[in-house]
């Protein structure tokens, strides 16, 4: 793996298509939201992007993490 450059910007690994994700939804009540640090040391996602809604009559919180959780083990790309 090659040492990080200072002030150099790299692509992102993935791209989200929100509006992909949102149309899921039968209604949705927070828009996509970003949290870009952890709020707390007890905060186990971190930086994650987020929608609150209904699916099916279900309340459903959906986060995409930047990374997994700490009790995940991470292996090129894939939680394992």
């Amino acid at each position: 793996m090659s040492e990080a450059i200072e002030g150099a910007s790299s692509p992102p690994r993935f791209m989200l298509d929100g509006r992909k994700i949102v149309m899921i939804f039968n209604a949705v009540e927070s828009f996509f939201y970003w949290q870009s640090e952890r709020l707390a040391d007890d905060d186990e996602i971190g930086p994650h992007v987020g929608v609150t809604g209904e699916i099916e009559r279900q309340h459903v919180w959906l986060r995409v993490a930047s990374k997994p959780p700490d009790e995940f083990s991470y292996d090129w790309g894939r939680v394992c």
